[in-house]
């Protein structure tokens, strides 16, 4: 949810499927707490601005390439994906600061994505996007994320996110998630999602570290009561990334 803009209803029948799954994930109340300053590790996760008041959250896993959602990459109003140079992401933003700021240069998607159809299962497993941004951004101010392998069934996991209701410091929510067993079907997640949370990383646990394995794109219900639906990575970041070579 690209904050400032809302996106249209899920399907009845995968509404009914998220809401069971969210039921085994164990949706319940917010529970998100303020990233602090000595947690560098989220350094990683910022903001992407388009300028016109609107963002999303993005997640840094090169020194320059960013994942995000592909529907934070359009204009809410014009429904036309904006130009790379236009997109600000803002590494580690937190009450007026930045670790980091860098343009876009490069925007890749998914070529199926349909930034004006309703987010269907098969739409939101497509709704994933990189930007290569203009100059790498040095490890000694923020190391990238890993990227996670692969993922199927129910697993612990983190989402770090900016939001509009916390739009100013990111907030770290744990929760229960369910990958999907099967392709162009999104995750589904018990973590709270609110406007400006699309694009921001869903991590689980690999060895000893936390890493991405999908992107929020989407929501299911309402306000506080708002669940997340995310894309996995896997299948289309290899793609991606041979976009933008």
């Amino acid at each position: 949810m690209l904050a400032s803009m809302t996106r249209t209803p899920l399907s009845r029948r995968f509404l009914l499927a998220v809401a069971a799954a969210l039921i085994a994930c164990g949706a319940a109340a917010d529970d998100r707490r303020p990233v602090t300053p000595e947690e560098r590790v989220w350094r990683a996760v910022g903001r992407i601005n388009q300028g016109n008041g609107a963002f999303c959250t993005g997640a840094l896993i090169a020194p320059d390439l960013v994942v995000t959602a592909a529907h934070c990459l359009y204009h809410p109003r014009t429904g036309k994906r904006l130009r790379p140079e236009s997109v600000h992401f803002v590494a580690g933003w937190a009450k007026g600061e930045a670790v980091a700021h860098r343009l876009g240069a490069a925007i890749a998607q998914s070529p199926v994505f349909d930034p004006g159809a309703a987010p269907t299962p098969a739409v939101m497993s497509t709704d994933i996007a990189l930007v290569r941004l203009r100059s790498p951004i040095p490890g000694d101010l923020v190391t990238p994320l890993p990227v996670a392998p692969s993922q199927s069934g129910e697993r612990d996991a983190l989402v770090v996110s900016y939001a509009r209701d916390r739009a100013h410091l990111a907030s770290v929510e744990r929760c229960r998630a369910a990958f999907p067993t099967r392709p162009s079907r999104p995750a589904l997640a018990g973590c709270a999602s609110v406007e400006g949370a699309s694009g921001a990383p869903l991590l689980v646990k690999v060895g000893d570290h936390y890493a991405v394995a999908a992107v929020v794109s989407g929501r299911q219900g309402e306000g506080r009561e708002a669940r997340a639906v995310a894309t996995p990575l896997h299948p289309e970041l290899n793609l991606l990334r041979d976009m933008l070579k």
